[in-house]
């Protein structure tokens, strides 16, 4: 096995050289948060990801299978339509065991090259947070109100309102050194606010970069892999004016005519406070959503019945996306939890029940997780 020098340089540059300049200086929380999701498994190896679900959950035969974290298929129906999805662990029903899925963390330290201060490049490097990262409730244990768990074993307890031996555990991470990211001012822009600075990139840059980089660093399949920076955040400079401060998607390691490896990622920033509007769009919220939403749908394949989001009735969706239902109500998509004498805002999201539109038959009897009140009914058919 090769090993990983302590400090890898992974020179992403724009061929295109620019001027030096300052940091921009913007008025504070000003921005408007949001989340990603994206896949570069070829059309015929989606489709088997479909296949694979359909074939647990309707008891038939699926050309491929699909090798990755542990995961299961189940179904749900509305309307005389069967949903199959596909989730993280076990089946909560059939095999309500505890699984512990694998976790490598990789910290993403940008160097944005042209942006000087005190003539030095601006540099955004995730280190001075790695521990509270580890200390927060995503590895560390906390009780939501049915019991000690992490954040993703607690989600998915209550959304099957399992009490027994039932765990989706994320295993304490294997941190790889340090990945430095050169960028140019071709492909980034660097903010001041009075807390800071914020680095913002252009968003397919961004995307091409956490899409490989697992694979590129030999991160096996069977674990996930967590990428994390501080104060960056992705941008399509142009058509949007939402800042991206989370990703998750998968990557397609191999395939043959039987099987599929697909490797589960997720990207985000510990979000300081000044840039974003809202009190609790802060710290671990970006990489709670997307832990979220991995353990709801691993592989960009579950769907539900047409709905709209809970914040907009003319916005209207079918991807069975947890967190993306909850980050527009504004001021609630964090949930204040005090873990390890630091308060953290992890993500509120929906659970299945909310998309099948069934009873809410939780743990909690909500809807939503962390906060039991953020949702009160399940979901409503477009209009």
């Amino acid at each position: 096995m090769r090993l990983l020098p302590l400090l890898s340089a992974l020179c992403f540059v724009a061929s295109l050289a620019a001027a030096q300049r300052a940091p921009i200086r913007v008025p504070d929380n000003q921005a408007r948060g949001t989340t990603g999701m994206g896949t570069n498994l070829s059309s015929q190896d989606q489709s088997a990801v479909y296949a694979e679900a359909d074939a647990a959950a309707l008891n038939t035969t699926s050309a491929k299978t699909i090798n990755s974290i542990p995961h299961w298929s189940g179904k749900f129906s509305y309307a005389g339509k069967v949903y199959p999805y596909t989730m993280v662990g076990t089946n909560p029903v059939s095999n309500p065991v505890s699984t512990t899925i694998p976790t490598v963390l990789i910290p993403l330290r940008f160097v944005f090259d042209d942006y000087l201060v005190n003539g030095k490049p601006v540099v955004l490097d995730p280190a001075s947070k790695i521990t509270l990262l580890k200390n927060s409730p995503i590895w560390a244990q906390h009780d939501w109100g049915f019991g000690p768990a992490q954040y993703m074993d607690a989600l998915q307890r209550d959304a099957f309102a399992k009490t027994d031996a039932y765990h989706v555990i994320l295993g304490q991470p294997r941190i790889l050194p340090t990945q430095v990211v050169h960028v140019k001012s071709s492909n980034s822009i660097v903010y001041q606010t009075s807390t800071g600075y914020v680095g913002i990139i252009e968003l397919n840059f961004l995307f091409n970069l956490i899409n490989t980089l697992p694979h590129k660093l030999g991160v096996l399949p069977s674990k996930i892999a967590l990428m994390y920076s501080l104060d960056v955040y992705g941008h399509p400079f142009s058509g949007s004016s939402s800042y991206y401060y989370g990703y998750h998607g998968n990557s397609q390691v191999s395939s043959t005519t039987t099987s599929t490896t697909v490797q589960v990622w997720a990207w985000s920033s510990w979000i300081d406070p000044g840039y974003f509007g809202g009190a609790n769009t802060r710290d671990i919220l970006g990489i709670t959503h997307e832990i979220a939403e991995i353990a709801h749908d691993p592989f960009l394949s579950n769907n539900a019945p047409g709905y709209q989001y809970p914040y907009s009735s003319t916005s209207c969706n079918t991807i069975l996306e947890v967190g993306d239902v909850t980050e527009g109500i504004q001021g609630q998509d964090g949930h204040a939890t005090l873990v390890n004498g630091y308060t953290y805002h992890p993500a509120n999201v929906a659970m299945l029940p909310w998309f099948a539109r069934s009873a809410a038959r939780t743990i909690t009897q909500s809807y939503s997780f962390p906060s039991t009140t953020l949702l009160t009914s399940s979901s409503k058919p477009c209009q």
